[in-house]
């Protein structure tokens, strides 16, 4: 075991002085989020990469070639999400929300300790790769266009609406389904005219909200700076949080990686406590898990509800449920079956074997750690993907839903029972989650792969010209126009010819008649 540790250290240290120099930033204060980059940044530190990180978020456990910037956490209210944002949630808010909040807010950051100091004092040739979270806060992209090198994005959830322009991948709204809309890739005409307007609108309020990142632009990285829809098209790679086994089967750019699952790992790092762990082996019967992810605070939610939600669980026993949740801050009357607590180590539980179905607010990384282990869904969608998220599953017939103004005894009970007894939705969960563990690489070796591509090649090694091409070219508008109009003028042409070929004819018929009589 000694000789391990020093076979280790000796390739860490091998490897700093022969590795990549990379600036990670990813200043959203969103543990879900940050599970994501965590899993990318502590791989290239172990492959021997020098990298410093700027984060709200301390690593528990570095090396020496991991540094890191701890900057404030912003409340974003992103882990404190109330029954009142969820009533109040439409594509419209979420974008607002994406742009403002996670977005022109954080960038504020850029002009305050430790970051600005980062910027005027670090030399401008120190790294050979810069990585970052897109989300709402593009002006970070600012830190690749700073230091001149290869611009990597990560994102913890499917490509966004707007997010497709930046590398030209095409959009395909016939039936790749926007973001934040609840359907399929099998849409009736109806939908596909809302889900290509939306799409539309929905980057346009992007655009429109998120322009005002040119004035922090400027006046942290200077006046010669991009701005920041030139940043965004300069980006080289994009990791996505998707996989063809769980999301629609859509046409990608090579700039474009699909990574979905990247923060499951074979070997789970928060193990289930001896307690807890004993307490799921005793639970012979089954267990349900209920987590709303880190977001949802289902504490808040009005006590006609959480009744509802009592009663479909004292229905189950003895099967028992495992619920995150502040029991303190609960109603009196849980169930003696119910056991709540603050944290749980999810990707563990799922993978008991004693677990036998998820309820879940939809969250993609939460429901990508349930296909990981082969459990079924009972999905509660709140608010932006999650609804789009619940409904993939319910095509693969892994999961059940249950819209969250319908939640009663009976349509909860029923969900619950469904997916426990019809042995199909087991079936179709092991199945997919054969389909989504199986991998040329995985996906955390595919993300470090490409990383490591474009630093050996460089900007632009993977841009595709249509970057740089105006949306009606893009689209062939001029070349459809130039097909119309020789169309047009060729029909006109014969026109004339048919009418003088007939104006012949019928003048040789005359002149021939006049003879005749």
């Amino acid at each position: 075991m000694k000789s391990l540790k020093i076979f280790t250290v000796i390739t860490v240290l091998f490897g700093i002085s022969h590795g990549l120099k990379i600036l990670g930033v990813f200043p959203l204060s969103s543990k879900s989020h940050w599970m994501m980059y965590r899993s990318i940044v502590e791989e290239l530190m172990h492959k021997g990469h020098e990298i410093d990180v700027i984060t709200p978020f301390p690593l528990r456990h570095s090396a020496p070639n991991y540094k890191e910037i701890i900057i404030e956490v912003l409340d974003l209210q992103m882990e404190n999400v109330t029954l009142d944002i969820i009533q109040h949630s439409n594509p419209f808010t979420d974008t607002a929300f994406m742009s403002i909040m996670a977005g022109n807010d954080l960038c504020e950051l850029l002009r305050r300790e430790p970051l600005s100091s980062f910027i005027k004092n670090t030399p401008r040739d120190k790294y050979d790769i810069f990585l970052t979270e897109i989300f709402g806060a593009n002006c970070y992209l600012g830190f690749g266009a700073h230091f001149d090198v290869p611009l990597v994005a990560v994102t913890s959830s499917v490509i966004l609406p707007w997010e497709n322009d930046y590398v030209a991948n095409p959009e395909s709204t016939s039936y790749v389904p926007n973001y934040m809309l609840p359907y399929t890739d099998r849409m009736n005409f109806y939908e596909r005219f809302v889900n290509t307007v939306m799409s539309i609108i929905i980057k346009y309020e992007f655009a429109y909200f998120t322009k005002s990142q040119d004035v922090v632009l400027k006046e942290v990285f200077g006046p010669d700076s991009p701005g920041v829809r030139e940043l965004e098209s300069k980006i080289d790679l994009l990791l996505v949080n998707s996989h063809y086994s769980i999301n629609t089967l859509r046409p990608l750019v090579p700039a474009v990686v699909e990574v979905g699952g990247l923060h499951v790992h074979e070997n789970v790092a928060d193990k289930m406590t001896p307690e807890l762990e004993k307490w799921m082996n005793d639970s012979t019967n089954g267990v349900v898990y209920f987590s709303l992810g880190s977001m949802v605070k289902p504490e808040s939610f009005p006590p006609t509800i959480i009744n509802s939600l009592y009663k479909s669980f004292s229905q189950l026993a003895p099967i028992r449920v495992l619920w995150k949740a502040n029991k303190t801050e609960l109603p009196s009357g849980l169930p003696d079956n119910v056991r709540t607590m603050d944290w749980i180590p999810q990707a563990d539980v799922l993978r008991h074997k004693n677990v036998k179905v998820f309820i879940s607010h939809g969250g993609l990384m939460g429901t990508q750690e349930a296909v990981y282990a082969g459990v079924p869904i009972v999905g509660i969608p709140l608010f932006a993907d999650q609804a789009l998220n619940i409904n993939n599953y319910v095509t693969k017939k892994i999961a059940v839903r249950v819209d969250f103004n319908d939640i009663s005894v009976k349509t909860l009970s029923e969900a619950l029972n469904t997916v426990i007894n019809d042995p199909t939705y087991w079936v179709n969960a092991k199945y997919i989650s054969k389909r989504f563990r199986d991998r040329q690489a995985s996906p955390l070796d595919t993300a470090v792969w490409w990383i490591e591509y474009v630093a050996r090649y460089g900007k632009g090694s993977l841009r595709a010209a249509a970057v740089d091409m105006p949306w009606w070219q893009l689209a062939l508008i001029d070349v459809y126009a130039a097909i119309i109009l020789i169309l047009g003028a060729s029909l006109y042409l014969l026109k004339i010819i048919v009418k003088l070929i007939l104006s012949a004819i019928s003048n040789h018929f005359s002149a021939k008649q006049k003879k005749i009589q």
